[in-house]
C-alpha cells in the first residue's frame, strides 16, 4: 500500500517542523492515520503534527475527525493520558464512545504520539535522508516512535493490529522524470511535488528559462536525448513524461525509453503526431505491445490547451496510474 503522506504538505516541512520545536526544547503530537475501514475521509499515512498552539502542520482528512485528533493531540501535550495512545473513530453517527459524528459509514484509527527532546536523535534520522532524497522506516508501537533502515522489497506501509506496530516507508521514492523543460514542466512540477513525488527534469537546451525558473524540481539536468536511458530509473516507483521541444525529439527519447520497465510513460502531442511518430517507431522495430503502453497522447482528457491545464490533465492521470486505476480515454 503506497503512503499519502501528508497531502500538500512535504515530509520534509512535517519532519523539519518537529526537529525544529525539539531542539528547541519544546514538545509536539504526531498525529498518524495508521489504518481506515470502508469509506472515511484521507488514507493510512496521512500525518499531522500539533504543538500546544497555532494551527497544525499537514492533515488528517479534515473535518470532525481532524478536529477531535488535534484536541485529543493538545491533552495528550498537556500530560492527560499516555504518551502513545492507538484511537479509533467510527464515521457512524454520533451514537458509541468511538462516534465521529460523521455519516461516512466506515472507520480509522490513529497513533497519537507524544514527542520531546529524547526523540530528537529519532527524528533527525528521518529529516537527514528525506534532505539526501533517501528512504527510511517510521516505526510506530506502544513503546514510541523508531526509525529503521529501508528494506528493498518491503511494503510502502503497514499495520498489524495484534498488539499493535506501524511501519511506513518515508522518503520520496516515487520519481517522475519530466523530459522537457518548457512550459508545461514549469506548471506540472509543483503539483507533482505537492503528492509527494520527486521531480527530475531534463532537456538537452543550455541556459532554458523554463528550466532554470524551475524551483519545484528536485534536479534539473541538460542532457544528450540519445543517452536518455541512462538518465531514467527504472521499476514501479518511476513515471516519465515526455514533452522535448519538437516531435523528432520526442521519437528519439521515446525508442529509447519504451522498452524499459517503468510504471508510467506518457508522451505529450495531438493525436495526429501521435498516430505518425508511432507508425515511424513499428518500422524501427518497437514492439506493438510496448507502445500500447504508452499514455499518448498525454493526460486525461478535460479539454486542456494551457499549460496550467495540460499540467493539471497529466497529474490527474499520474494518480490514477498510481492508485491503480485504468484512465479512461
Amino acid at each position: 500500500m503506497r503512503s499519502a503522506g501528508s497531502g500538500s504538505v512535504r515530509d520534509s516541512e512535517i519532519w523539519g517542523r518537529v526537529a525544529r520545536a525539539l531542539a528547541s526544547g519544546g514538545e509536539v503530537c504526531l498525529v498518524v492515520l495508521v489504518d481506515a475501514v470502508g469509506s472515511a475521509p484521507n488514507r493510512p499515512g496521512a500525518r499531522m503534527v500539533v504543538e500546544r498552539q497555532g494551527p497544525p502542520a499537514g492533515t488528517v482528512g479534515g473535518g470532525a475527525s481532524e478536529h477531535a485528533m488535534v484536541e485529543a493531540a493538545r491533552r495528550l501535550l498537556d500530560g492527560r493520558g499516555p504518551a502513545v495512545e492507538l484511537r479509533r473513530l467510527r464515521h457512524h453517527g454520533d451514537e458509541g464512545p468511538d462516534a465521529s459524528g460523521m455519516i461516512c459509514a466506515g472507520s480509522q484509527r490513529f497513533v497519537l504520539i507524544r514527542l520531546g527532546a529524547p526523540d530528537l536523535p529519532a527524528v533527525t534520522r528521518i529529516v537527514e535522508p528525506l534532505e539526501r532524497g533517501r528512504t527510511v522506516r517510521l516505526v510506530l508501537a506502544p513503546e514510541g516512535l523508531t526509525v529503521e533502515q529501508d528494506r528493498a522489497g518491503a511494503p510502502a506501509l503497514t499495520f498489524d493490529p495484534a498488539g499493535w506496530r506501524y511501519e511506513e516507508r518515508i522518503g520520496r521514492a516515487e520519481t517522475v522524470t519530466l523530459i522537457g523543460g518548457g512550459h508545461v514542466s514549469l506548471a506540472l512540477s509543483p503539483l507533482l511535488a505537492s503528492l509527494g513525488m520527486r521531480v527530475v527534469v531534463l532537456d538537452n537546451r543550455p541556459g532554458l528559462a523554463t528550466m532554470e525558473a524551475n524551483r519545484h524540481a528536485d534536479e534539473r539536468r541538460v542532457i544528450d536525448y540519445g543517452e536518455v536511458a541512462r538518465h531514467v530509473p527504472r521499476g514501479p516507483d518511476s513515471y516519465v513524461c515526455v514533452m522535448t521541444a519538437g516531435h523528432r525529439h520526442d521519437e528519439e527519447v521515446l525508442a529509447g525509453l519504451v522498452e524499459l520497465p517503468l510504471r508510467y510513460l506518457g508522451m505529450m502531442g495531438s493525436e495526429a503526431k501521435v498516430r505518425q511518430l508511432r507508425a515511424r517507431l513499428l518500422e524501427r522495430g518497437v514492439p506493438e505491445e510496448a507502445l500500447d503502453r504508452v499514455h499518448a497522447p498525454i493526460g486525461l482528457p478535460i479539454g486542456s490547451d494551457t499549460p496550467e491545464e495540460i499540467a493539471i490533465s497529466i497529474a490527474a492521470e499520474i494518480v490514477a496510474v498510481r492508485n491503480g486505476m485504468t484512465p479512461a480515454r
